[in-house]
């Protein structure tokens, strides 16, 4: 997890001044942050996994909990879990001095890790998760399964069994595929994105703001309005909020109510 990753190598400034520079862009934080951000990621990394095997109730602003216990059931055992896939790697790189093709696998958990180490680490960034986050790291993941699926159909030697199992990947890929394509169709409009992550998130206001824009852009005021106001209980202090609410009510005309509170 605090393996410096990959994709640092090529950059000419020292590892050093590279997370300083990370840690002044995200505003500094204590130590007490790094640890309750370093323990957050240990299940955010296994939700991030579970995401690559089993898509559901994906969301661009998760409304996702913080950890602040090591002790806490869900960071222990995510912890295990982790160590457990990360050791497995170690594993398949000594194994593969009797069969070289396993250190594809053993490649393919340390490049996740790797790669995945500069935002799931103690450096903490906005946002605990971010799905984006993983799509360089899941190259190491889908590697690893594809050179496990070929070597244990491999050594199968019962032909009927091997083209059952063929059968049964493929009609996973099917099964992604069309997860996928549900997916795109919340992608595409603004307005369906957020909504999506209103109902998701609802008690956070990003969602709802972002959502009140959309509606601006295609001329429901009327529903932006709503969304403001949402917007405005959850966060009823933030000045921007109220100047989108205030805009808005001007352009129906409203000018009372854009001034009142």
């Amino acid at each position: 997890m605090l393996i410096i990753p990959l994709t640092l190598i090529g950059i000419d400034k020292p590892v050093g001044e590279i997370i300083g520079d990370i840690t002044t862009i995200v505003g500094g934080y204590e130590d007490t942050a790094k640890k309750t951000y370093l323990l957050t990621q240990f299940r955010v990394v296994v939700t991030y996994l579970r995401l690559l095997f089993l898509p559901v109730n994906q969301n661009i602003d998760y409304d996702y909990p913080v950890f602040n216990s090591f002790l806490n059931p869900q960071v222990f055992l995510s912890f295990l879990f982790l160590i457990f896939v990360f050791g497995s790697a170690f594993y398949f790189l000594i194994r593969s001095k009797f069969s070289p093709i396993l250190r594809f696998i053993s490649f393919g958990i340390l490049w996740f890790f790797i790669t995945l180490s500069v935002e799931s680490s103690i450096i903490p960034i906005p946002m605990v998760i971010n799905e984006y986050r993983v799509y360089l790291p899941s190259i190491g993941v889908f590697t690893a399964i594809v050179t496990g699926a070929f070597l244990f159909i491999g050594r199968l030697k019962n032909k009927k069994t091997q083209k059952v199992i063929g059968a049964f990947l493929i009609l996973i890929s099917l099964a992604l595929s069309s997860v996928t394509y549900a997916r795109n169709t919340v992608w595409k409009s603004s307005i369906s994105l957020w909504e999506d992550v209103v109902r998701k998130s609802p008690y956070k206001a990003i969602g709802h703001n972002n959502l009140g824009f959309a509606y601006v852009a295609k001329g429901l005021y009327d529903k932006a309005i709503e969304q403001f106001l949402i917007t405005l209980q959850l966060t009823p202090n933030n000045a921007d909020i109220w100047d989108n609410k205030g805009t808005t009510l001007s352009t129906l005309g409203r000018y009372e109510e854009a001034l009142s509170k």
